[in-house]
């Protein structure tokens, strides 16, 4: 998994330039795609020793990886933003073979609040968010669907939802919130 919390420019993601915004994209979120095919490779080499991720040995028997970019930019939720960065994947993944029994999946590009979505849905329905991802990879090597289309089409997104977690947060902004705006002031020390 891949973060990148870079923002388009405004005048390429509204220009109707489409290399002026696929530039943008490669230079904000492009070397992301980068990042997981080099990492990938270094945790699955076509030849010699493993990297070790975070001191904790891979798992000999791995049969796929799931690589995911997250990105904040709302912009990235549009269509084909998937498609595209995942046709940039598979080429940075050319440049960084993997061993070939371990199958390295396409690239799924999720938006932070899509994310966010999905972790409510896993922690109140109990969802398994990794299945949901490695079906859509499945279905689609491409990339072409849009995740939240995905999303929309699962029965738990269809069911009114809050996470105990997510709730506990919600009532303590809410009480953090209200005091700040509704201080009685009259109260202050002068």
């Amino acid at each position: 998994m891949e973060f990148k919390s870079g923002f388009l420019k405004q005048e390429a993601g509204y220009s109707n330039d489409v290399n002026m915004f696929t530039a943008d994209l490669d230079t904000k979120i492009g070397v992301g795609c980068k990042q997981l095919a080099r990492d990938t490779a270094q945790l699955f080499p076509e030849k010699g020793k493993r990297k070790r991720l975070h001191s904790v040995p891979i798992p000999s028997n791995t049969e796929w990886v799931l690589p995911v970019l997250v990105v904040q930019d709302l912009i990235l939720r549009t269509p084909f933003i998937n498609y595209f960065l995942n046709q940039r994947f598979q080429a940075e993944r050319k440049r960084f073979p993997t061993e070939s029994e371990v199958e390295v999946l396409p690239l799924n590009v999720i938006q932070v609040s899509t994310l966010e979505s999905l972790v409510e849905m896993s922690e109140t329905f109990n969802l398994d968010v990794i299945s949901v991802l490695h079906r859509r990879c499945r279905s689609d090597v491409q990339m072409r669907q849009e995740l939240q289309s995905l999303i929309s089409e699962l029965p738990e997104a269809k069911r009114p939802r809050c996470s105990a977690r997510f709730q506990q947060v919600f009532e303590k902004s809410r009480e953090e919130m209200c005091a700040m705006l509704f201080k009685d002031w009259s109260k202050e020390p002068t």
